[in-house]
């Protein structure tokens, strides 16, 4: 049977809860409610925020070889997350994920560790470059085998977008830990999610 386990893709997702998460090194990162100034947040989300995030409808979760053989499709998925750390001036913000689904998949999707994230804040928008970390995905395909893929000590893996609702757009190469000579070296995964409680989210420098 085609199976997928996913260890820390929630992780990348998370973000999309609330367009959250801050970079790998100490920098001036929040996620806001409001937009009334990319420099300096008024009103910052506390640590301890939940959020969730759905998949943006009409749209696909997609695993596949850099040649652009698809190894698995998701049309439904949704995220929960917490603020671990609410970021300020001179920190950033980190996300772990509570819970992550995929559903209507053409193979199942298990997560086994949300793993954490955090988010570079880019100047002059709303907007983050996300890092994950510690992410980790075994494949087990007729066509590959047992495949599995991580991201290492850190990873950029796409950008969050500030708005009502935030959303982030995922598109990254994961390398290749261990699997048979049939895996492929790298696999691509893609995905949008978009907030769905709370809606309202933008990355402001502190």
């Amino acid at each position: 049977m085609k199976y997928l386990k996913m260890l820390g893709l929630a992780a990348v997702a998370a973000a999309a809860l609330m367009a959250i998460v801050g970079a790998g090194t100490a920098s001036a990162t929040v996620i806001c409610k409001n937009n009334l100034n990319t420099e300096k947040c008024s009103e910052p989300y506390p640590a301890g925020t939940k959020g969730t995030a759905s998949l943006a409808a009409g749209t696909s979760a997609l695993l596949q070889t850099t040649a652009g053989e698809t190894m698995v499709t998701c049309t439904e998925s949704v995220i929960s997350s917490t603020l671990e750390n609410p970021g300020s001036a001179t920190t950033t913000v980190k996300s772990g994920v509570s819970t992550m689904t995929f559903a209507k998949c053409t193979v199942p999707v298990v997560v086994i560790n949300g793993g954490y994230a955090e988010l570079h804040h880019i100047a002059g928008t709303d907007n983050g470059t996300l890092t994950t970390f510690n992410t980790e995905v075994t494949v087990n395909t007729v066509f590959f085998g047992s495949c599995v893929y991580g991201s290492g000590k850190g990873l950029d893996v796409g950008n969050t977008i500030g708005g009502n609702p935030g959303s982030m757009t995922l598109n990254t190469v994961f390398s290749k830990i261990s699997g048979g000579i049939a895996c492929p070296s790298d696999a691509r995964f893609t995905g949008k999610y978009v907030a769905t409680s709370p809606t309202n989210a933008w990355v402001a420098a502190g």
